[in-house]
């Protein structure tokens, strides 16, 4: 796993255990930064958006707040 994705998966679990809707957002555009800049691929995007988006932003049961 690369540094990038590996840090963005760190923040992404941060922010989901903190329950900060802010740090989410901030952390999903960090993840969409970097495959506009080819850090990582469609695939490794895909995944911190199903761990972001389905699992924290679009899900209740989350709690962000």
């Amino acid at each position: 796993m690369s540094d990038i994705l590996e840090k963005l998966h760190r923040e992404a679990r941060y922010a989901l255990n903190s329950h900060s809707l802010n740090l989410t957002y901030q952390t999903y555009g960090k993840a969409e930064m970097a495959y506009k800049l080819k850090a990582i691929t469609w695939d490794e995007f895909s995944e911190l958006n199903t761990i972001l988006v389905r699992n924290g932003i679009n899900n209740p049961s989350a709690q962000l707040s």
